[in-house]
């Protein structure tokens, strides 16, 4: 049943994230998911850190620049759903939402 039923999974998977391989790979998709998915893992980590702990400078930087970086990323994801051109503004629109917040996150932390 395992292997009946996980390449269903997996090709549904990959049809709803932009992996599709009928057509060609979309690396701005494929980015756009690791934006999201990452600062997603980085935001649930943070929540584990306030639950255990109180709630410092550092952190609410951190779940700031976490929560810009993955926003931008959502919004990057549903505009290359309804929308087929890949301009470089939104190449450099994702690499300002990872860079900017990183920054202020660092500087946020005194890691400068």
């Amino acid at each position: 049943m395992k292997q009946r039923v996980w390449p269903h999974i997996s090709a549904r998977i990959g049809r709803y994230a932009g992996l599709n391989q009928v057509r060609e790979r979309d690396p701005d998709v494929e980015q756009a998911w690791l934006r999201v998915g990452l600062t997603g893992a980085m935001l649930i980590y943070a929540a584990f850190i306030v639950g255990a702990d109180e709630l410092s400078d550092g952190l609410r930087v951190a779940i700031g620049a976490g929560a810009t970086s993955m926003t931008a990323g959502i919004w990057m994801l549903w505009r290359f759903r309804h929308s087929s051109a890949r301009t470089p503004g939104m190449r450099f629109f994702g690499i300002c939402a990872d860079l900017i917040p990183l920054t202020i996150g660092l500087w946020g932390a005194e890691e400068w």
